[in-house]
């Protein structure tokens, strides 16, 4: 168990410079005081965004919450740094989150207690069972939870997380640090439980690509990825055909093994086969005119028939994929393509500069877009149902998302990412599409809290399984699907 406080007093060691960076309000202007958390908009706005033209909030410049302090209680085990840093280090992104945090205590003036357990896929069920606990006991000692992503989806429906949307007067929702796409499809029947976006970097540390290798790339004179992407013509044909006839049995063995070289893998068998998937332009759910959930007509659809088909002729038939877990196989320069998250560059791929970031390949030339998917070890942020503050804790979480969109992202996408870890500037374009094109699927979100996992598993299993027929395992599990749908939609519709 972790907790650390950031004071107010060590706010008030920043600059007046860094200070300004968040409000929208032009430094000469008087801004009233907003007492209690009741905002009180500034006379007028010379602009609406800072001297390096990132858009600033509509909040306030100075809100006063006396000192009060907000609890969040997070997953301790998320995969890059998030939540709070002990001081600044010299480290891009640790130094960024230290003045976010410094620069949101200060204007709000509250502290901020954290308090972190383990919560990632082994875990988020006992995690999401201490608010829970919490809750119920009334002793309230979360006022925000921070989870895996999943966790905060079941918490959401066990109806322990405030909806968000009683707070729109607080929360810009049109504005860049909350992701369109994650604000229309995650909201169901007018109820917003969570959200993430510029407030996370685990969000853009999970966005899922396509690396490849360009060493191999060139000895093989193959086209350039980058190209083929921005003219459209990045495909899941155009995928298998590059990696075909790859496969070499280095060590001589006479055996498919982790020894060779190939021209594809995966690096897991649970969210990078769904990179595809979502890549195609593919979802398990739509909403309806009541904005609640329907099966999409493109999950069971010849689409996914036709797209399933050409994974398994290329997963089993080709000879050039290796279908086990293939990171380190790709980190050692031995394999041309890779499906994976971006934070492989962060953990797998840090001491490498041979590979490219594309986005994942779309189903045809004639699919308008690229589309992101985004694994699951991702932090979404609630309300806790039991706190008394609930109008600071939106404060709170819009100030973060704001002042994480001009101060975090930045370090995460153009200085770590672009920079550091990625070898070459048009990588740093691959991940502005990345970033623009993420998907949100009902279906995937509530996975485990409203499907029993199955909107997951159908995709999955097939590939895993060496099952070419979707539209029989879709069936099999139709009724199951129904069922649960209709629950899941009088829960939100109620």
């Amino acid at each position: 168990m972790l907790r650390r406080i950031i004071a107010l007093f060590l706010a008030l060691l920043m600059t007046t410079a860094l200070i300004s960076c968040v409000g929208g309000e032009d430094e000469n202007l008087t801004t009233t005081t907003v007492q209690s958390g009741d905002a009180t908009t500034p006379e007028d706005s010379d602009s609406l965004y800072d001297k390096d033209g990132y858009r600033l909030d509509r909040l306030p410049e100075r809100l006063d919450f006396k000192g009060e302090t907000i609890k969040i209680f997070y997953w301790s085990d998320r995969h890059i740094q998030e939540f709070f840093s002990e001081g600044q280090n010299g480290e891009n992104i640790n130094d960024a989150i230290f003045t976010r945090n410094l620069i949101v205590t200060e204007r709000l003036n509250n502290q901020l207690d954290f308090y972190g357990e383990l919560g990632d896929g082994s875990y988020y069920i006992q995690w999401t069972q201490k608010v829970v606990t919490d809750v119920n006991s009334g002793t309230c000692d979360y006022d925000i939870v921070a989870g895996y992503s999943q966790a905060n989806a079941l918490l959401s429906v066990q109806g322990y997380t405030v909806n968000l949307m009683e707070y729109d007067n607080i929360f810009a929702f049109d504005l860049p640090w909350w992701p369109e796409e994650m604000v229309s499809e995650a909201t169901i029947g007018g109820k917003l439980c969570f959200v993430t976006g510029d407030i996370s970097t685990n969000l853009i540390a999970m966005l899922q690509c396509t690396y490849f290798n360009k060493n191999m790339l060139q000895e093989l004179n193959l086209e350039s990825p980058y190209e083929l992407v921005l003219s459209g013509k990045w495909t899941i044909d155009k995928l298998i055909s590059m990696s075909k006839d790859v496969y070499n049995d280095l060590n001589g063995n006479g055996t498919n093994d982790d020894s060779d070289i190939y021209g594809f893998t995966i690096s897991s068998k649970t969210n990078a086969l769904d990179t595809a998937f979502y890549g195609a332009g593919l979802v398990t759910m739509e909403k309806d005119s009541d904005d609640l959930p329907v099966i999409s007509d493109s999950w069971n659809s010849e689409k996914t028939s036709n797209l399933l088909a050409k994974i398994i002729d290329w997963f089993y038939k080709s000879g050039d994929v290796y279908t086990e877990v293939g990171t380190k196989i790709f980190a050692d320069g031995r394999c041309l393509f890779e499906f994976a998250s971006l934070n492989a560059a962060f953990l797998s791929f840090n001491e490498v500069d041979f590979y490219g970031i594309v986005p994942a390949p779309k189903y045809d030339e004639y699919q308008e877009d690229y589309v992101t998917g985004v694994s699951y070890p991702h932090t979404l942020y609630s309300i806790s149902t039991g706190t008394q503050k609930q109008e600071h804790c939106a404060y709170l979480l819009e100030c973060l998302a704001s002042a994480g969109h001009r101060l975090v992202t930045p370090e995460v996408f153009n200085i770590t990412l672009k920079h550091k870890y990625a070898s070459d500037e048009e990588t740093g374009k691959m991940l502005d599409i990345l970033r623009a094109s993420v998907n949100f699927d009902v279906g995937r979100i509530y996975a485990y809290a409203a499907f029993n996992n199955v909107t997951l598993t159908i995709w999955r299993s097939c590939i895993t399984n060496n099952n070419g027929n979707f539209a029989t395992a879709y069936k099999a599990q139709s009724k199951a699907i129904e069922t649960m749908l209709q629950k899941f939609r009088n829960d939100f519709g109620s």
